[in-house]
C-alpha cells in the first residue's frame, strides 16, 4: 500500500499523487490488522494513515449498534526496543481526562505486543495538509493559532502533562478552516525526532516546557513560511541542522510578504538552540496577546530581552570543569567595581583586565560581553584605523611623486621647446 509522504495517509495504489494534498506517494507499511478483524471489542475498518509513531485505523465498537464507521479511531503504536514501554503509564493516566482543545483518549489496550489507543475521530484536516493546499497563514490567523496553542498548553500543564511533539502535523483544523478551533492530537505518544523536533530531543535528552515552546514557535514559523525551517537530504544532516544551524529568517523565506518584525522576533527567540535561552510560555502568550490587541508598546516591552535571531547552541564546558550556576560573592563585587571603571572605553585598566581574567570566570557575572566582545571590537577598530592611516600616507606619497615627476617632465619639454624656437 502507498502512503503520502506529507500527510501519511494511505492512498489507492493506482494513484500517482495524494488526493488530499498532492504529495508524493511512497510504499508504506502494511496495516498490522486487516479490515473485519477484531482488536478487543472493536471491529477494524479501513486503514487511514501510517507514520513514525504508529498506524491509524477506523474501528467500530461491536457493543454499540448506533456507532458509525469512522466515529472511533484505533492507533497502534509502533513498538519500542525496551521490553517495558515507558509510554503506557503516562497514557493510562490520561484516559478520561477532558482537556479543552486536546483529542480525548478513551482507552489504552495491549494487543499482539502493541499498545493501542482508542480515540474519538475528529472532523477536519491537519495544519500541515492545509499549509500544503492553501499556502501560509496571514498575520491574524497566525496570532490566533498561537493564542490557541498557548491556551491549550496552559490547560495541559495544569494537569502536570507535556506534549513535546508539537508541530503542524499534530494539529487538526476543523472543516470550517478556523484555526482558533484547532485541536491538538497525540498527547503522550511522541514520534521519533523529525525536522520540527526541538534540538534537545535530537540529542537524546528529555523534554521540558521549553521543548513545547520550541514546538509552538516552529509551528508558527511553518504557518508563516508554509514550510519547516530545516530541510535536509539525510537524517544525519537534518539532526545537525536542528542542533547547530540557525533557521533562515522569514524575510528570506517569504521576501514578497515580510512577516511582522515583532512576531518574527518572538518566533526566533523560541527557536533558540538551548532550552535555557527560550522564553517561558507565559511570556510567549503575553506577546501574542499584545500583538493581537494592537498594543505594540506592550509587545516591545515584553520583547526587550529577545534576540533578533535564534541564539546558537552554547559551547559545552570542559569535561573537568565544575558547573557554576552563579558567581561567588567576592567575584561579583570585583566585577561590579571593574564594570564601574570600564565605562570609559579608553581606560587602560580594562585592556589589562580583558587580557588577564579568564572568560570562564566572568561568564556567570554577565560581564563577558562588555569585557571581551566590546574590547576586542575596539581593538580591531584601532588596528583598522592604523592600517587605513598608513595606507593613506602611502597613497599621498605616491601622488606627490607623480605630481613632481609630471612637473619636471613639463619643465623639460618647455625648455626644449624654447631652445628649439630660439635657434
Amino acid at each position: 500500500m502507498k502512503v503520502c509522504r506529507l500527510c501519511r495517509h494511505y492512498a489507492a495504489g493506482a494513484m500517482d499523487a495524494c488526493p488530499r494534498d498532492g504529495g508524493e506517494l511512497v510504499e508504506g507499511p502494511l496495516p498490522p490488522v486487516a479490515p473485519g478483524e477484531h482488536v478487543g471489542p472493536y471491529v477494524v475498518g479501513r486503514a487511514i494513515a501510517a507514520g513514525q509513531s504508529g498506524v491509524l485505523l477506523e474501528v467500530k465498537d461491536e457493543a454499540d449498534d448506533d456507532a458509525t464507521s469512522g466515529g472511533l479511531l484505533l492507533k497502534l503504536l509502533n513498538p519500542v526496543a525496551d521490553p517495558v514501554d515507558a509510554r503506557r503509564p503516562v497514557l493510562e493516566a490520561m484516559v478520561g481526562i477532558a482537556v479543552p482543545g486536546v483529542q480525548p483518549l478513551l482507552e489504552v489496550r495491549e494487543e499482539k505486543g502493541r499498545i493501542c489507543l482508542v480515540q474519538t475521530a475528529l472532523p477536519g484536516t491537519s495544519l500541515a495538509v492545509r499549509l500544503k493546499r492553501e499556502g501560509p497563514l496571514n498575520r491574524d490567523e497566525t496570532l490566533a493559532l498561537g493564542q490557541r496553542l498557548c491556551a491549550i498548553l496552559k490547560e495541559v500543564y495544569g494537569l502536570d502533562l507535556h506534549h513535546h511533539d508539537l508541530r503542524p502535523g499534530h494539529l487538526i483544523v476543523p472543516d470550517s478552516g478556523n484555526v482558533r478551533d484547532a485541536v491538538l492530537i497525540d498527547l503522550g505518544s511522541p514520534s521519533p525526532p523529525g525536522p520540527m523536533a526541538a534540538p534537545e530531543l535530537h540529542q537524546g535528552l528529555g523534554g521540558t516546557e521549553a521543548t513545547d515552546v520550541y514546538g509552538l514557535c516552529v509551528t508558527l514559523y511553518a504557518a508563516l513560511a508554509g514550510r519547516s525551517p530545516f530541510r535536509a537530504d539525510s537524517p544525519q544532516e537534518l539532526a545537525w541542522m536542528v542542533r547547530d544551524a540557525p533557521p533562515p529568517p522569514l524575510k528570506v523565506v517569504r521576501p514578497k510578504d515580510p512577516a511582522d518584525p515583532s512576531l518574527e522576533r518572538l518566533i526566533m527567540w523560541g527557536l533558540s538552540k538551548d532550552p535555557r535561552d527560550r522564553p517561558g510560555l507565559a511570556r510567549v502568550a503575553a506577546v501574542l496577546d499584545a500583538l493581537a490587541a494592537g498594543d505594540t508598546e506592550k509587545a516591545t516591552l515584553e520583547l526587550e530581552d529577545a534576540p533578533a535571531t535564534a541564539l546558537p547552541p552554547r559551547p559545552a564546558p570542559p569535561p573537568d570543569a565544575a558547573a557554576v550556576d552563579e558567581a561567588p560573592p567576592e567575584l561579583s563585587a570585583v566585577a561590579a567595581a571593574l564594570a564601574e571603571q570600564g565605562r570609559d572605553d579608553d581606560n587602560p585598566t580594562m585592556r589589562i583586565v580583558r587580557k588577564i581574567l579568564p572568560r570562564s570566570l566572568l561568564g556567570s557575572t554577565g560581564l563577558t560581553q562588555s569585557f571581551f566582545v566590546k574590547g576586542e571590537e575596539m581593538e580591531r577598530e584601532v588596528v583598522r584605523a592604523e592600517q587605513e592611516e598608513s595606507r593613506a600616507r602611502r597613497e599621498n606619497l605616491t601622488a606627490w611623486i607623480r605630481l613632481v615627476t609630471l612637473l619636471a617632465f613639463a619643465v623639460f619639454i618647455g625648455g626644449v621647446t624654447v631652445w628649439a624656437l630660439t635657434r
